[in-house]
Parts: structure tokens; sequence; C-alpha cells
């Protein structure tokens, strides 16, 4: 029964991605990290590994992201 649904849960979980992102859409991409792409810090943020900081996590991603 629940094989008839295994379309339904990516299918979930896009529109609730687009619905929760939808507002910001309009915004500039990374419009106050410009200066990483400028200066090659992403590359440092990658290698620097786990640190304490308030926005680590995000920065790793994108700095992961553009390393792929």
């Amino acid at each position: 029964m629940f094989s008839r649904y295994k379309f339904l849960t990516p299918l979930l979980l896009f529109a609730a991605t687009f619905w929760l992102y939808w507002p910001t859409l309009s915004y500039d991409p990374f419009f106050d990290d410009f200066n990483f792409f400028v200066s090659g810090q992403l590359q440092h943020i990658f290698q620097q590994g786990f640190a304490f900081e308030p926005r680590w996590l995000t920065y790793f991603t994108m700095a992961w992201v553009d390393l792929l």
C-alpha cells in the first residue's frame, strides 16, 4: 500500500522547501557574502574545518558546494 505513495514524499519535501523559501527568492544570492567569492576565502573556510562560529555551518556548506 505504501509503495504507491513513494513518489509523494519527495514531492511534499520539494513543495515544503519551495513554500518556505518563496519569499526570499527575490533577494540577491549571497548578497552579504560576495567577498568570499572574490577573495578566495571559501577554500580557506573549507580547509579550516570545524569552528565555533555563528555562521560556520552556512559558510562551510557554501564552500563545500563551491568546491564541488
